[in-house]
């Protein structure tokens, strides 16, 4: 009985398969950074974290702003430049895929849905505890993380299709969809809520008694359901919003350390560079000495 299901069983398609992972990248980039014009044999995506960045495919010429993604085909001419103005972060990943599927990314920039956004923030986690912050190209196995490679390969896979979905309409994934957002709407709305009054004022000292009566939500509700969307309380937030911000700051050239601190409200620099390196495990010289200039 057995020999005959095993003999009729249903073979898996792989409808999108990433048979390797090139290069990975995650770049603060100064407001003047521009890379050289480049082709080659494999897949890429540039996808903006912060800020927004011009790239180039073949003749054309995008803006890709936060949260949109934009590919380059194997051996299309492509680069990457900020505008001169704006610092910007990317994550930029190269690899093979050879699936007919893939020709859905050909020549566009797509928004990516806040759940998506999720799959990316997860890819970029397990790149840096395995490889580093920045590993650059892939040319060892990790040792120290288990499954690292497989947990990339299964993440990229499921951004892909789950992306292509949201392309193409599918109804499996707008249900999806629209079932998440209704089992998270009214966390998703207090996060939002709360998070436009932390950006509205990072060069302000916020406790969090002012956030709750800002956002006029009760302190139970305000810490329960933030830190359940967020995995963060409000104030860890809110210091890590900071410090990006001043990472911005840095990119920029402008302010030293000691001003820097000062506009972002830190009680000193001393208390600033240590927050600092708790967040980015690095002091702001080094961080300083990272940046990827032109």
């Amino acid at each position: 009985m057995y020999d005959k299901i095993y003999s009729e069983r249903l073979k898996l398609i792989s409808s999108i398969s990433v048979t390797s992972i090139i290069t990975m990248y995650y770049f603060d980039f100064t407001a003047d950074y521009s890379s050289g014009r480049e082709k080659h044999p494999f897949w890429e995506f540039v996808y903006v974290d912060n800020g927004h960045v011009i790239a180039s495919s073949n003749d054309e010429t995008h803006i890709v702003n936060k949260g949109e993604i934009i590919f380059h085909k194997p051996d299309e001419f492509h680069s990457v430049k900020c505008d001169g103005e704006t610092p910007a972060n990317i994550f930029i990943m190269t690899f093979v895929a050879t699936n007919r599927a893939m020709s859905t990314f050909n020549n566009k920039i797509i928004k990516v849905p806040y759940n998506l956004q999720g799959i990316l923030a997860a890819i970029v986690a397990e790149m840096q505890a395995s490889y580093g912050k920045c590993p650059g190209f892939i040319k060892h196995h990790p040792t120290e993380h288990f499954g690292a490679e497989q947990m990339i390969k299964t993440y990229l896979e499921q951004f892909l299709i789950l992306l292509k979905r949201t392309i193409d309409g599918d109804s499996a994934e707008n249900s999806y969809m629209r079932l998440q957002q209704h089992n998270n709407t009214s966390s998703n709305q207090l996060v939002n809520d709360v998070v436009h009054i932390l950006e509205n004022n990072l060069y302000a000292n916020l406790a969090f008694e002012d956030v709750c009566g800002a956002s006029n939500y009760g302190k139970s509700q305000l810490c329960e359901n933030f830190k359940k969307v967020t995995g963060k309380t409000v104030m860890q937030y809110y210091t890590e919003l900071k410090i990006n911000e001043a990472k911005m700051l840095m990119r920029e050239q402008r302010l030293n350390n000691s001003q820097i601190s000062d506009l972002l409200c830190f009680s000193s620099p001393q208390y600033f560079t240590r927050v600092f390196k708790q967040i980015t495990s690095m002091t702001p010289t080094e961080y300083k000495r990272s940046i990827k200039f032109k």
